[in-house]
């Protein structure tokens, strides 16, 4: 993809290890500037407020990046000085946690953001008038009383044979059972077609 790419890497890093992390920090930052396709890279170190993370054991410091393209940040990725600085947090053990990465496109713009609320209400009422034609045709194709999936209730007539309220005074609860199942499949085959 040749669009910008943007990177915003999460550190927690114990304060005992600061002096590593930020000689290690400035070396990286100071090298990557100078890299292929680097626009920006700046690190920020978390304000106090009132619900920072940052405590007594760790400081929070966040990389973010700017890169032409995902092309320049992977070559950046490979780099020595990027190695460098991994090798460096990790031997010195500087984190209290893996660091977390997001990787995001371009900022978006006004006219960006009501054309994709825009896209997805329309997706969400799509999902919605399917949802509500597959309901209609499961009311539609249903006999009276039956409960689509489940076997149709029977009561014992008067001579003692069981009746199925969809098999007659002859029908039997497997031939009941049989008709539950067509219109089961009668569902099923219309849920798709609406699908397609």
């Amino acid at each position: 993809s040749h669009a910008a790419v943007f990177t915003y890497l999460m550190f927690h890093v114990r304060n005992r290890r600061l002096p590593e992390f930020c000689d290690a920090a400035a070396d990286l930052l100071e090298t990557t500037k100078h890299d292929p396709g680097c626009a920006r890279v700046d690190l920020h170190r978390e304000l106090p407020w009132a619900r920072s993370i940052s405590n007594d054991e760790f400081t929070l410091f966040m990389l973010c990046q700017e890169w032409a393209t995902a092309s320049h940040l992977e070559v950046h990725l490979q780099s020595e000085h990027s190695q460098r600085f991994n090798q460096v947090v990790l031997a010195q053990q500087c984190l209290v946690t893996e660091p977390s990465l997001s990787i995001c496109g371009s900022p978006l713009s006004a006219a960006d953001l009501v054309e994709r609320g825009a896209s997805a209400a329309a997706d969400l009422a799509g999902e919605a008038a399917e949802a509500a034609a597959i309901a209609r045709l499961e009311a539609a194709t249903a006999p009276s009383g039956v409960t689509l999936g489940t076997r149709p209730s029977s009561t014992a007539t008067g001579d003692g044979a069981v009746s199925g309220s969809l098999g007659g005074s002859r029908g039997s609860s497997a031939s009941a059972s049989q008709t539950a199942n067509r219109s089961t499949l009668l569902v099923q085959s219309g849920a798709m077609s609406l699908r397609r």
